[in-house]
């Protein structure tokens, strides 16, 4: 697939290279595999302290993960609240989940959402090509 070099605060460059043999080679199910091993490795590479310092804990599929019961109900809110026809839904993911930061709303809102449920977008690992 490719090279994904990182660099952390102390300038020290990560570097995680994957050669896939997947059957399935750049499938969503290949590439989400691949995302989670790199993910893994980055968590064990930095430690877990730095991995949250930095903000990875909180970035794609993984915010999911604190949403399960809620996913159906955010999605209906959206859809009801079309910014076409000049309403905000921020406003009312606020008031419809008092218990979420207004940067939980906007990190699923990108991490998940936008990438679950917008069509015709092919959403790829940015990598460095060999």
């Amino acid at each position: 697939m490719g090279v994904l070099v990182i660099s952390n605060q102390e300038d020290e460059t990560v570097i995680a290279q994957t050669d896939c043999e997947c059957m399935d080679n750049g499938s969503i199910r290949c590439v989400q595999q691949h995302v989670n091993e790199l993910r893994l490795n980055l968590k064990e590479s930095l430690g877990l302290e730095k991995f949250v310092n930095l903000g990875f804990n909180s970035m794609g599929e993984e915010v999911a993960c604190n949403w399960t019961d809620e996913e159906q109900h955010f999605q209906d809110i959206i859809y009801s609240n079309p910014i076409s026809h000049g309403k905000k839904f921020w406003e009312g993911l606020s008031v419809e989940f008092p218990t979420r930061t207004r940067k939980d709303l906007v990190s699923y809102y990108f991490n998940v959402f936008i990438r679950r449920f917008v069509p015709n977008h092919h959403w790829g690992v940015l990598c460095i090509r060999k």
